[in-house]
């Protein structure tokens, strides 16, 4: 028995010390390495929320890196472009449907021919020229001819209006003369507000028009 207490007693006395041991060694190291951990973790913290880290200089802190972003043209800025545009092709039609209509208004004669000035006498070149009609004529029957005469510019309405019909007449008359159907040719006079102006002794404006249909 009393040697059992004896390496009872060692024993109580080798486990007091070793807990001593550790209390003095392991634990002041334990404590001493818990304010660290705090301050890292509160770092870790600082950085998560955007914050400058402990121990960082004054204006250190870093913002989150925000995505660059391409410049998005204007809804505004496209509908004003698309509406300048669409305005342009407008205006672009008005004045090709307005110019056809004025074409389609006004055709141009297959030939003009001329007379002397104040006269319903032909000009000396508008025989040939009717000369040249007929033969047209003759291999197109199916061709009709409206002649539209003009009076001489300057001259008062009624004067122009009378002249330009003996002009028509005048041609048609000739045409018929030499051989051309008489149901295939109109004559009549241009109204005295369509006359060509033109100069004195000028010749602009003193035609039968010559009009295939």
């Amino acid at each position: 028995m009393t040697g059992h207490r004896i390496a009872f007693a060692i024993l109580l006395v080798v486990g007091v010390a070793c807990w001593a041991g550790v209390n003095l060694v392991v634990g002041p190291a334990l404590l001493g390495r818990a304010p660290a951990d705090r301050a890292g973790a509160r770092d870790g913290d600082a950085r998560a929320a955007g914050a400058p880290r402990v121990g960082a200089p004054a204006g250190a802190a870093s913002s989150p890196r925000q995505p660059e972003v391409a410049p998005v043209t204007s809804v505004a800025a496209l509908a004003g472009a698309g509406a300048e545009a669409a305005a342009s092709a407008a205006v672009g039609e008005a004045a090709a449907a307005s110019s056809s209509a004025a074409s389609a208004a006004a055709p141009e004669p297959a030939m003009r021919l001329a007379f002397a000035a104040r006269s319903p006498n032909f000009e000396p070149g508008t025989r040939m020229a009717i000369f040249e009609l007929v033969r047209r004529l003759r291999g197109e029957p199916e061709r009709r001819v409206r002649l539209v005469g003009r009076g001489d510019p300057g001259s008062d309405g009624a004067a122009a209006e009378s002249l330009a019909t003996r002009r028509a007449q005048g041609a048609r008359e000739f045409l018929v003369t030499l051989g051309i159907s008489a149901d295939r040719v109109t004559a009549e006079a241009a109204p005295a507000s369509e006359a060509v102006a033109g100069g004195a002794g000028s010749d602009e404006g003193r035609t039968v028009d010559v009009f295939l249909e």
